[in-house]
């Protein structure tokens, strides 16, 4: 794996053992977990729908799209690591 675990202190209760883990493929995500106060947060990716797409692109004025462009999956060890903590 090309990511790094380490400890922090988090950032709700002050528990200076907060797991964190960091990884920067495929890109930049994070998992953070408070065994103390049971705080997580975690890097997610996720498609617009095209409705949601086609949203953001008119905010940016954008031609809208009549559908969606082809999709990779993409699956970070981020979301392993977390499907795996449930």
């Amino acid at each position: 794996m090309s990511g790094t675990s380490s400890t922090d202190n988090c950032p709700n209760c002050g528990y200076d053992g907060m797991e964190t883990y960091k990884d920067y493929k495929p890109y930049d995500h994070h998992i953070f977990f408070c065994a103390n106060c049971g705080w997580e947060a975690v890097t997610e990716d996720r498609y617009l729908s095209l409705e949601e797409l086609n949203n953001e692109r008119a905010k940016r004025n954008l031609p809208l799209l009549k559908e969606l462009p082809t999709r990779k999956a993409i699956l970070t060890s981020t979301q392993i690591e977390f499907k795996n903590k449930k």
